[in-house]
């Protein structure tokens, strides 16, 4: 879907990483910004519809065989989670994809924080509840009056929650899919890692661009190969990431064997614990370009525009 908003190269952010590196972000205005609350709002529509009707449906199915009582609770449960969902979907859609809803990422653009970093949990929360200011008196009335006067696009609740947002750079889409797949298919096997801000900002643009590399081409890698580069990238990144120790142990299994650190019931020559320590240097790079790559993304965002 194309973006409504008309771009204006006057519309920009600017910003100075710790190395001295300007990026900048084109902010996303009112028309790309309603784009996307639109779809938002539909599929909230939908899902508030949908468990009216499943609470209806239940409610004719049983007739009057349910108690008062059990009515009550059940009315009092709807209730709780129309409010829950209503109010929870932007700040759980925002934090968990990197600032894009589904509308955002329809339309092309993302919520980030001014600073140039992925958005925080905190800042998502803050946004989020100023929505109900931005709403009056209706129709997101003082929203959208706010945003179009303020250099930046930004709402009332951009302004508290110190956030922007921003057009995604349009090239890669392709490419982004074909990962994003590849992580979907492996994500059972996948290690999970959170990194704190401080310890991402160890990494340096060569070993992202390194990291990046294996990943979009571990496709058309040899097996062999896609293990031998994968151990030595997971090695080169496992001490700033302090995962150090935790990568020593898989790779030093203890006295019981790999069978056991994998949880396999079935024992494995020498030939297959190789092998699945081999493709534990696969996941383990996966794992940790997918808990990276926001902030690299923003950081090639910024460096394109």
């Amino acid at each position: 879907m194309q973006a409504v908003h008309e771009r204006n190269p006057e519309r920009r952010l600017t910003v100075m990483t710790p190395e001295q590196v300007e990026l900048r972000f084109e902010t996303a205005g009112i028309g790309s910004r309603a784009g996307a609350q639109l779809i938002d709002g539909l599929i909230i529509l939908a899902v508030n519809a949908g468990i009216a009707f499943a609470g209806w449906a239940v409610s004719e199915a049983i007739g009057g065989a349910m108690p008062d009582w059990l009515e009550e609770y059940g009315a009092a449960a709807m209730i709780i989670f129309y409010a829950a969902f209503n109010a929870l979907y932007f700040i759980v859609a925002e934090y968990t994809t990197g600032g894009r809803t589904i509308g955002k990422r329809a339309m092309g653009i993302r919520v980030i924080q001014e600073n140039g970093r992925t958005l925080s949990f905190l800042s998502a929360v803050i946004r989020n509840l100023f929505r109900l200011i931005d709403m009056l008196p209706s129709l997101y009335f003082a929203g959208i009056l706010f945003s179009f006067f303020h250099p930046k696009d930004k709402r009332i609740g951009d302004w508290a929650a110190a956030t922007v947002v921003v057009f995604e750079r349009s090239g890669g889409k392709r490419q982004r899919k074909r990962i994003e797949k590849l992580l979907k298919d492996k994500q059972a096997q996948l290690p999970q890692f959170a990194f704190e801000p401080w310890v991402r900002e160890r990494v340096t643009e060569q070993e992202w661009s390194l990291l990046s590399g294996f990943v979009e081409r571990l496709r058309t890698l040899a097996p062999k190969r896609a293990d031998q580069l994968a151990e030595g990238i997971v090695g080169l990144l496992a001490p700033k990431l302090e995962l150090e120790e935790r990568w020593r142990e898989l790779r030093e299994p203890s006295e019981e064997g790999t069978s056991a650190t994998f949880g396999s019931a079935q024992p494995h020559t020498a030939v297959q614990e190789q092998r699945l320590l081999d493709e534990q240097a696969v996941l383990w790079a996966l794992a940790i370009y997918a808990a990276l790559r926001d902030d690299w993304e923003l950081a090639q965002i910024g460096e394109n525009r």
